[in-house]
């Protein structure tokens, strides 16, 4: 009944919108550099009210000749992705699918993330299979990423854009279409690894505990430091309020029983620095 009801409210929603939605942004987060690795998050969400159906994307990352090794490899980190259907449950199908690879070009070096979505054959697979993306940011975490094979370590991300050609794009699905893949607006944010203020954030369960780890920006001060948690994304709790040279931190949650599907527990920091500015980090999730 539960899937009933949100397909009609799914079909309703589209009947008076244009089939042409504002877009989607895709940003890097949390880029960490090790000897000869880095690290980093990949994030998209919709622009304006519009909620975007997450189709086929190319994700493709520009590095300049001599950064990278003859042998740079892109892996995936089991578990990392964060995007969730329309029934508010991971959208297992998506990782599945991940495609990735490193071109070595004459002028410059090419890191490839593609996405190729769950084939649904029917619109109630579609309510539970494909990723329903709303305007929140930092929580549609696509997934975390790591280049292996890293010879110099760049001074920031960008996205490749082209014409043509291998470049960066995204189609959405449309509900209002008889669900039909769209090329889709897309804003492509790069970032700069100086001033970050929040290298990783992760973490891992094991049975009914969770254990949470971090790292700061190597550059940056943390004067205080809480952990919270919530059930629904919304309404949030202080889990601890630790002092801001803790790394760690392990919870044992209640998520309350659903009819349908699993619970999920979410998490995030907030950060306090000079200048009494407060930080906020990108939501943290797990499936119970």
């Amino acid at each position: 009944m539960r899937r009933l009801g949100l397909l009609i409210a799914l079909l309703l929603a589209f009947v008076t919108l244009k089939a042409q939605t504002a877009g989607m942004v895709v940003s890097l987060q949390q880029v960490h550099v090790t000897a000869d690795a880095v690290s980093f998050d990949l994030y998209v969400h919709a622009q304006g009210k519009s909620k975007e159906y997450l189709g086929f994307c190319d994700f493709v990352l520009a590095f300049e000749k001599g950064r990278l090794g003859p042998n740079a490899e892109l892996t995936y980190l089991d578990g990392s992705m964060q995007l969730q259907t329309a029934e508010q449950q991971l959208a297992m199908r998506y990782p599945l699918t991940y495609v990735m690879r490193v071109y070595q070009r004459e002028t410059h070096d090419l890191v490839y993330i593609g996405i190729d979505p769950p084939r649904f054959r029917e619109p109630t697979e579609f309510v539970t299979w494909v990723a329903e993306i709303d305007a929140t940011e930092q929580l549609h975490r696509v997934g975390r990423f790591q280049i292996k094979g890293v010879l110099q370590a760049p001074d920031s991300l960008t996205f490749h854009k082209a014409d043509k050609g291998l470049r960066t794009q995204c189609y959405n699905f449309r509900p209002a279409e008889q669900f039909a893949a769209r090329s889709t607006k897309l804003e492509a944010r790069p970032i700069g690894l100086e001033n970050q203020w929040l290298e990783f954030f992760d973490l891992s369960r094991d049975g009914a505990t969770v254990q949470l780890k971090w790292q700061p920006g190597e550059a940056f001060t943390w004067q205080t430091l809480s952990v919270e948690r919530s059930y629904d994304g919304k309404v949030w709790e202080e889990l601890a309020y630790t002092p801001a040279s803790a790394r760690s931190i392990s919870d044992k949650p209640s998520p309350p029983t659903l009819l349908e599907g699993q619970p999920l527990v979410y998490y995030r920091l907030l950060v306090g620095a000079k200048g009494d500015k407060t930080f906020v980090s990108p939501i943290r999730l797990l499936q119970f």
